[in-house]
């Protein structure tokens, strides 16, 4: 059993879960009790996003046992990734309660607790982790934002300035230092950051939207435009990020009142790529406001065919 056990758990570590689960189940076939592959028959169950019946088993560990901890653990994160947050902090706070250094837990606890607004609990828990654990990187990002919310801005840059000290090639620490300048009234300093975040990534759409809209908050509009097409260029055949690009260059547009040239990226954007919903929208908006209702309508009749169309 045991060496059946460690041939499991290294399958599914190398992500061949099919392999992983025959050898557990051989396990449970002769060891229906065995607590380590009852354990991972939950996690690969969830490994398949088979969230209700992974968490199922999570629960009937559980009930036989109170105090399995990674049972909590491995059931919080279950019911996060089914977006059931609420339900999840109440089984990792029961993890951590019953494992004080399971920084995995104290991680996914501060992440939702800061979607919640619990930013005390948000900042106490990845100040913990990062007192003890001084490179992990996602209890700083955490950590960061939550200074952001208290628009405790000086901390938030320090933090963000380690981020970037721990991965110079993540492209999140420059995201939220360049948020944190723009905050700060640093436009140079936020569209230096966020030009070094879209260097290493440059599909990154939430960090030109912010790049574009330092410039046209400035009322520099070509500098927008030339984002826009820098980028365009960039992406090449990449279709989805080069549709959201035009739709973005489209609303640099209109706030030029140049309402041809944005319905003509409008359209250009779902020529790109149809599946992209919000230049539809924008088209429709468009024609409301020249009382163009019939081409409005056919653009949000598209928009909603286009939705069913991917939930199918």
């Amino acid at each position: 059993v045991m060496v059946l056990n460690l041939v499991a758990h290294y399958c599914f570590k190398h992500n061949e879960i099919d392999q992983a689960a025959t050898y557990n189940e051989k396990i449970l076939a002769n060891r229906p009790g065995f607590f380590p592959a009852r354990l991972l028959k939950g996690e690969i169950l969830a490994s398949k996003r088979q969230w209700n019946d992974a968490i199922a088993v999570f629960d009937q560990i559980i009930a036989q046992e109170p105090n399995a901890q990674p049972a909590h653990y491995y059931k919080g994160l279950a019911l996060f990734s089914k977006g059931e947050i609420q339900v999840a902090k109440s089984s990792l706070s029961k993890a951590i309660e019953l494992n004080g250094d399971d920084y995995r837990a104290k991680i996914l606890l501060a992440d939702i607790s800061l979607r919640l607004r619990d930013v005390d609990t948000a900042e106490r828990l990845s100040r913990e982790i990062v007192e003890k654990l001084p490179d992990n990187y996602l209890a700083y990002s955490i950590l960061e934002r939550a200074y952001l919310v208290r628009r405790q801005l000086d901390r938030a840059e320090d933090v963000s300035r380690r981020m970037i000290t721990l991965q110079p090639d993540n492209p999140q620490g420059y995201f939220q230092l360049g948020i944190v300048q723009r905050l700060k009234k640093d436009d140079d300093g936020a569209l230096a950051s966020f030009g070094k975040a879209l260097e290493i990534n440059p599909q990154l759409m939430d960090v030109l939207s912010q790049m574009v809209s330092v410039h046209v908050a400035r009322r520099d509009f070509s500098g927008a435009l030339a984002e826009c097409d820098r980028e365009i260029g960039i992406l090449g055949d990449s279709k989805r990020p080069v549709a959201m690009t035009r739709s973005l260059k489209g609303l640099v547009y209109l706030a030029q009142k140049m309402d041809q040239q944005a319905e003509a990226e409008f359209k250009s954007a779902i020529d790109t790529y149809d599946n992209y919903t919000q230049p539809y929208y924008e088209l429709a908006a468009l024609y409301m406001k020249r009382k163009e209702l019939d081409q409005a309508i056919g653009q949000y009749n598209a928009a909603q065919e286009t939705t069913n169309k991917l939930f199918r």
